[in-house]
């Protein structure tokens, strides 16, 4: 989590997704269990083939040059 504005949606914290763009799936999973106050472990059997392993918009060419 970034402690200044995210450069795309100027919410702190990031709201879109571009802060987080290069976490892994695990630690994705992981923020989205703190946030909907949900276990990991039951979170992470859920999501596991639901969530892709890299993030929806790294290939997002607006996003790979910020």
């Amino acid at each position: 989590m970034s402690l200044s504005d995210c450069i795309m949606c100027w919410n702190t914290p990031c709201s879109c997704g571009y802060e987080y763009r290069f976490q892994h799936k695990n630690q994705r999973i992981e923020k989205a269990s703190v946030i909907l106050g949900i276990n990991y472990y039951e979170l992470e059997q859920i999501l596991k083939d639901i969530i892709p392993n890299d993030h929806p918009k790294l290939s997002n060419l607006s996003w790979s040059n910020k």
